[in-house]
């Protein structure tokens, strides 16, 4: 199963646009078995910190 992590940033003289974060790839069948890893928050919280910098 694949997980995509994004945000969404909308602005109100501008279009939204999506910004991908990370991807989860797990081998599970259903999505409350996906999880997330010390490794894994620690990439989507670079990589937020690089989108609003």
């Amino acid at each position: 199963m694949r997980a995509i992590v994004q945000i969404r940033i909308e602005g109100a003289a501008s279009r939204p646009f999506t910004v991908p974060l990370h991807t989860i790839d797990r081998r599970c069948d259903q999505v409350q078995n996906v999880g997330l890893a010390l490794g894994d928050t620690k990439t989507i919280l670079a990589t937020l910190q690089q989108a609003f910098v």
